[in-house]
């Protein structure tokens, strides 16, 4: 839990920087009533991102903590809880935490590319050369 913790600092002061840049390096052009809502919208948007990511490390640390000190003991004297015999809530709150990240990281993707799509100018050139209509002769009568 104490890496949690640090973890949990590390992202909140990484957000604060990256939400700062981004507000700095765009800056609201004319005088929107609006402002605030979309400076709140942004917000959780950029919240939404560093938690799927800030938690999907951890969750990896974790794994990696559990594989390397439960499986390369020399002799077995821990081992993990079976997931049907749970009592310390381990197997809950990691798959909690995974499904968490899994549905963050989800949206953060669906935000992403609807940025994209909405700031890219897309242009279909169809490169085919025109047809001569002349040698097909399509009403020409049979002998």
């Amino acid at each position: 839990m104490p890496f949690l913790a640090v973890v949990g600092v590390v992202m909140i002061v990484t957000f604060i920087i990256d939400f700062y840049r981004y507000m700095r390096y765009n800056p609201d052009e004319n005088n929107d009533p609006y402002y605030c809502c979309k400076a709140i919208f942004l917000l959780l948007v950029h919240l939404v991102k560093f938690i799927a990511v800030g938690v999907w490390l951890w969750l990896l640390c974790l794994s990696g903590f559990c594989f390397c000190f439960y499986k390369f003991q020399q002799t077995i004297y821990l081992i993990l809880p079976s997931p049907s015999n749970d009592t310390t809530g381990l197997y809950s709150i990691f798959m909690a935490l995974f499904y968490i990240t899994f549905s963050f990281t989800v949206l953060a993707i669906f935000i992403m590319i609807f940025n994209l799509v909405n700031s890219t100018d897309y242009f279909l050139i169809d490169w085919e050369k025109e047809k001569d209509l002349g040698k097909f002769e399509v009403n020409k009568n049979r002998k």
